[in-house]
């Protein structure tokens, strides 16, 4: 619910939720068992971040309202999608890059060592584009369309391909230095070393369970 709600609070201040009683933003994606939720908080407790990742199911995925022809061809290639969304940071936050990093660091250990999947997917504004593709190895994967999750606010999709993260990681994450070859400027330099990532996911995996039926009702999911 907390995560629920911050996301709710930058949302509307941003116009891209119309009012709610309850002030969530919460989908009938989050009731899928496998769906992987993580909030940060400060020194206070409060929370600063949040980040969702939803994995393609019968029930399908966000982007597919708008995208339905890449996700299909990636499903019909075998490959296990993920979409990265709800990705909020509070007000006061909203510059940190180290909050940032803590949450993708989270969710992409998680996505592929537990989930096993094969690719990231993420709807973002054009102008947020060039900072996923060139700090996270984003690439463009479909055209610019008008999101109906924000309002009709316009989007394009990224796609990652988590193998391609993984061999990022493993050669600058920890701080390494890295080869020619690796990425000019990454934030996955900021990342927690490869052979590190046991130890990050081991307090998130205690927490991780999925939404009860009790909750399922609370949230009217």
């Amino acid at each position: 619910e907390r995560a629920y709600r911050l996301a709710y609070a930058v949302y509307a201040a941003q116009g891209y939720v119309q009012e709610s009683p309850t002030e969530w933003v919460v989908r009938s994606y989050d009731s899928n068992k496998e769906t992987f939720t993580v909030i940060a908080e400060d020194p206070e407790g409060r929370p600063a971040g949040t980040i969702s990742l939803y994995f393609d199911s019968p029930l399908g995925l966000p982007c597919g309202l708008g995208y339905p022809k890449e996700l299909d061809l990636l499903r019909r290639q075998g490959r296990r999608a993920a979409e990265v969304t709800r990705l909020v940071m509070a007000h006061c936050h909203r510059h940190s890059k180290l909050l940032l990093v803590a949450l993708y660091n989270a969710i992409s250990a998680y996505a592929r060592r537990v989930a096993k999947a094969d690719d990231f997917l993420i709807e973002v504004h054009p102008r947020h584009a060039e900072f996923y593709t060139r700090l996270l190895s984003f690439e463009r994967l479909g055209g610019e369309c008008a999101c109906s999750h924000v309002q009709g606010s316009p989007a394009i999709l990224l796609r990652l391909k988590l193998d391609l993260q993984a061999e990022v990681i493993r050669e600058i994450g920890g701080g390494r230095k890295g080869t020619g070859s690796s990425p000019v400027r990454s934030l996955y330099s900021k990342f927690v070393a490869y052979e590190a990532e046991q130890e990050l996911l081991r307090p998130l995996l205690a927490e991780h369970r999925a939404m009860s039926g009790e909750e399922r009702s609370y949230f009217s999911l």
